[in-house]
C-alpha cells in the first residue's frame, strides 16, 4: 500500500514476533490488515527513510515488560527474537523483563549494524554473551543485567569504541575483567556487580577518564584499590564492596572532588588512622562496613554535610553517639555491630527525613529519647542486641509510618505502646512479664510477631481474628498455659497468599535498605534449627511456633484451616487428645513438630497427604498403631522421630505391624470339620429328593417319549 510508511517486510517481521510463541496483550494494536501502518503501532518508532520502497523505517522498539501480569515461572523461548533480527534499520531495541529464556539465536545481531542501544535486562537469557555484539561499533549502551549469562567477558570488547554504558550485573560471568576495557575511552557507566569476576581490577581502567560510575560489588576481585583511580577526576560513584580486596584504604580517595557515593565494605581493607584527613569530597553515600575502623566514630565524617546514607557497621567503633552525627541529618544511619555505648541523643529524632536507624549489636542502654515520635518519616528502627531496659516512650505511637521495629535481645520488661501500622515486631529474648499485651492482638497490619523467650504467662488471647495478616507468629519459650484457642484458624495470613507484600517496593522509597540488613535477618527456629530468614524473602515464610510452654488440652481442629502454613511447632507442652485429621489439609506444611506432649491414639491417615513435609517429630507421646503410608511420609524414616510412644509400628521404623487377626484372636474353627457337615448333608438330601421325584414321575407315565429321551441324555452327561 503506497499510502503506508512502514515497509511490508518489517511489518511482517513484527507480526511473526507477536504470534511466534505468545500473543502479547500489550501489542493488541499490531494486526495484519492491509491498511494497518506498523509505524503507528504501539511501542514502535520510525524515522524517514532514504530507501525508495518506503517512506519510513523502524528504528526503535520498546518491548520491555510486555506482560507484567504473567506468573514469574512463565517462560518465552529466546527463538521468538529471530524475526526481529531482520529489522536492519533498528537503532534502539529494548526488551527488558519479558520472561525470555535460553540462548540468544546465533548470528542474529550481526544484521543489526545500526544498533546504538540494547536493553535485554531482567530476563533469563543463558549461554555466553553473543560474540556478534562486539563488532557493532555504533553501540553506545549495552544493558544485559539480571540474566543468566555465563563464560568470560570477550577481549573483543575493545571494538566497542563508542560505548558509554556497559551493564552486565547479576549474571554468572567469570574470569578476569579484560585489560581491553581500557580502550573504551568514552565509557561513563560500568556495572559488573554480582558476577564471579576474579583477579585484579585492570590498571588500564585509568584510560577511562570519562567514567562516572564503576560498580564491581559482589565478585571475587583481589589486590588493592588501584592507584590509577586518583586520576579519574569525573568519578562520582565507586562501589567495590564484597570482594577480596586487601591493603589500606588510601586517603587520596577523598580527594576526588566529584565523588558522591563510595562503598568499600566487606573486603579485607583496613582503615589507616589519619586524624589530619580533610576530605575534598561531598559524599551523599558512604559505606565502610567491616573496614576495621576502631576508636570513636571518625570526626572527619562531620565535613560530609550532604550525607543521606552512612553505614559503619561491623567495625570496632566505641565511645558514645556523637552530637555532631545526630546533626548530620542522614536519612539512613547504620551503626550495627560495634561497641558503642550510652544512649542516642534527642537531636537525632528531630529530623523528619530519618528513614532507617540501625543501632543493633552495640552496648546502648537506658531508653530511647522521649521525642522519638518527632521522627515522623521513620519506617525502620533496629535496636536489637543492646541493653535497653526501660519502656518505649509514649511518643513512639506517633510514628504512623513505622513498619519494622526490632527490639530483640534487650532487657525490656514491659511493652505498653501500640504502634498501629507496624508490619514487623520482634521482641524475642527480652524480660517481658505478665500476659500477652492485648493491644498486640489488635494490630491488624502485623505480618511478623516474635515474642519468644520472654517470661509471658497466662493464656493465649481467645480472639486472634484481628491478626488477619500475620504470617510469622512465635510465642515459644514462655510460660503460657491454657488451651490453644480455636481462633488460631482465622489468621488469614496463614490461610491465603497475601496480595500485599511485607515491604512494597512501590510504597517504600529506599527499598534497597534490604541489601544492608543482613545482620538483622529474622532469627527463628526453622525446621528444628536456629536459622536466619533472609529479610528480602520473608513473604515466602509462614510459621506458627507455640513450643516450650505449658499449654494443655486438645489441639483445635481449626489449625487445619492454615492452608499455606509451612512450619508448625507445638512441642514441649502438655497437649492431649488425638492429632486432628484436619492436619492433612495443610498442604504447604514442610515441618511439623508435636513431640514431648501427651497425645494419644493413632496417627491420622491424612498426615500422608502432606507431600511437602520434610521434617516430622512425633516422639515422646502416647501414640499407637500403624504409621500411615505415603509417598513423602515413607521417606521420613528416622526412628527418633517416633521414639517413646505407646506402640507405633510401620516400615518407617522397621517395626512390623501385626495383622488384625493376631491382635484380636478368633476361635480356630478350621480345626473342627463340623462346620462343613451341614452343607454336605444338604447337598445329598437335595440330590436324593430330585432322583426320587423323577422316579415317581416316570413311574406314573407322566413324561412323554421325547422328554424321557432328553432326560436320559442329560443324565448321560452328568
Amino acid at each position: 500500500n503506497p499510502s503506508l510508511s512502514c515497509p511490508e517486510y518489517q511489518k511482517e517481521a513484527l507480526l511473526q514476533f507477536n504470534y511466534a510463541e505468545y500473543e502479547w496483550p500489550s501489542l493488541d494494536s499490531w494486526n495484519s490488515s492491509s491498511d494497518s501502518d506498523c509505524c503507528q503501532w504501539i511501542r514502535v518508532s520510525c524515522e524517514s527513510s532514504a530507501l525508495p520502497e518506503a517512506k519510513k523505517v523502524i528504528t526503535r522498539l520498546e518491548l520491555g515488560s510486555l506482560a507484567p501480569s504473567l506468573p514469574p515461572d512463565f517462560v518465552v523461548p529466546s527463538e521468538v527474537l529471530t524475526p526481529l533480527f531482520h529489522l536492519r534499520t533498528l537503532k534502539n531495541l529494548s526488551i527488558y523483563g519479558s520472561h525470555m529464556s535460553g540462548e540468544i539465536p546465533s548470528g542474529g545481531f550481526s544484521n543489526l549494524t545500526q544498533l546504538l542501544t540494547l536493553d535485554m535486562s531482567g530476563n533469563s537469557f543463558s549461554g555466553s554473551i553473543p560474540p556478534d555484539l562486539f563488532p557493532l561499533r555504533k553501540f553506545t549502551h549495552i544493558v544485559l543485567e539480571d540474566n543468566s549469562f555465563v563464560g568470560t567477558l570477550s577481549r573483543n570488547l575493545n571494538e566497542l569504541r563508542n560505548l558509554k554504558e556497559l551493564s552486565l550485573s547479576f549474571n554468572s560471568l567469570s574470569g578476569e575483567i579484560p585489560m581491553e576495557i581500557g580502550n573504551l575511552i568514552d565509557m561513563e557507566i560500568t556495572w559488573l556487580a554480582s558476577n564471579g569476576f576474579s583477579g585484579e581490577i585492570p590498571w588500564s581502567i585509568k584510560n577511562l577518564s570519562q567514567l562516572v560510575t564503576l560498580d564491581v560489588r559482589y565478585n571475587n576481585l583481589t589486590g588493592g584499590i588501584p592507584p590509577c583511580f586518583k586520576y579519574m577526576r569525573n568519578l562520582e560513584e565507586l562501589f567495590l564492596s564484597n570482594n577480596l580486596l586487601s591493603s589500606k584504604i588510601p586517603a587520596w580517595l577523598f580527594d576526588l572532588v566529584k565523588m558522591k557515593r563510595l562503598d568499600l565494605g566487606r573486603n579485607q581493607l583496613a582503615w589507616k588512622k589519619n586524624t589530619d584527613l580533610i576530605p575534598k569530597t561531598s559524599l551523599s553515600w558512604l559505606s565502610l562496613i567491616s573496614c576495621k575502623l576502631s576508636g570513636p566514630i571518625p570526626t572527619w565524617i562531620s565535613s560530609q554535610t550532604n550525607l543521606s546514607y552512612l553505614n559503619l557497621s561491623e567495625n570496632e567503633l566505641n565511645g558514645t553517639f556523637p552530637i555532631w552525627l545526630a546533626e548530620t541529618e542522614v536519612s539512613i544511619l547504620i551503626l550495627a555491630d560495634n561497641q558503642l555505648t550510652g544512649s542516642s541523643p534527642p537531636r537525632l529524632f528531630q529530623y523528619h527525613k530519618l528513614y532507617l536507624l540501625s543501632l543493633s549489636s552495640n552496648i546502648f542502654s537506658g531508653a530511647l529519647p522521649d521525642n522519638v515520635g518527632e521522627a515522623s518519616g521513620l519506617q525502620l528502627l533496629l535496636l536489637s542486641g543492646n541493653n535497653f531496659s526501660r519502656p518505649l516512650p509514649s511518643s513512639i505511637s506517633y510514628l504512623n509510618d513505622l513498619r519494622l521495629l526490632d527490639l530483640s535481645s534487650n532487657r525490656i520488661s514491659v511493652m505498653t505502646q501500640n504502634i498501629g501500622n507496624l508490619k514487623y515486631l520482634d521482641l524475642q529474648d527480652n524480660r517481658i512479664k505478665g500476659g500477652i499485651p492485648l493491644f498486640l492482638m489488635k494490630m491488624a497490619s502485623l505480618q511478623v510477631l516474635i515474642l519468644r523467650n520472654n517470661s509471658l504467662r497466662g493464656a493465649i488471647p481467645v480472639d486472634l481474628s484481628s491478626l488477619h495478616n500475620l504470617q510469622i507468629f512465635d510465642l515459644s519459650n514462655n510460660y503460657l498455659c491454657g488451651q490453644i484457642p480455636s481462633s488460631v484458624g482465622t489468621m488469614n495470613g496463614m490461610i491465603n497468599i497475601q496480595e500485599n507484600p511485607m515491604f512494597d517496593r512501590n510504597a517504600i522509597s529506599y527499598f534497597w535498605w534490604l541489601d544492608f540488613l543482613e545482620p538483622q535477618d529474622l532469627e527463628v527456629f526453622w525446621k528444628k534449627l536456629r536459622r536466619r530468614l533472609p529479610s528480602k524473602n520473608l513473604d515466602m515464610y509462614t510459621f506458627l511456633d507455640l513450643s516450650n510452654n505449658r499449654l494443655w488440652g486438645e489441639i483445635p481442629s481449626s489449625v487445619g484451616e492454615l492452608k499455606i502454613l509451612k512450619s508448625l511447632n507445638l512441642s514441649n507442652n502438655k497437649l492431649s487428645g488425638v492429632i486432628p485429621s484436619t492436619f492433612g489439609d495443610m498442604q504447604s506444611l514442610e515441618s511439623l513438630d508435636l513431640s514431648h506432649n501427651n497425645l494419644l491414639g493413632k496417627i491420622p491417615q491424612t498426615i500422608a497427604m502432606l507431600l511437602q513435609l520434610s521434617i516430622l517429630d512425633l516422639s515422646n507421646n502416647h501414640l499407637e498403631g500403624r504409621i500411615p503410608h505415603g509417598p513423602q511420609l515413607d521417606r521420613l524414616n528416622d526412628p527418633n522421630d517416633y521414639a517413646n510412644n505407646s506402640g507405633l509400628c510401620g516400615v518407617q521404623i522397621n517395626i512390623p505391624c501385626q495383622e488384625k487377626s493376631s491382635e484380636e484372636p478368633q476361635p480356630k474353627l478350621i480345626e473342627s470339620p463340623q462346620p462343613e457337615f451341614p452343607w454336605l448333608l444338604a447337598i445329598f438330601g437335595f440330590l436324593f429328593g430330585l432322583l426320587f421325584t423323577i422316579f415317581v414321575i416316570f413311574g406314573s407315565g407322566y413324561l412323554d417319549n421325547d422328554v424321557a429321551a432328553l432326560y436320559h441324555h442329560l443324565m448321560a452327561r452328568y
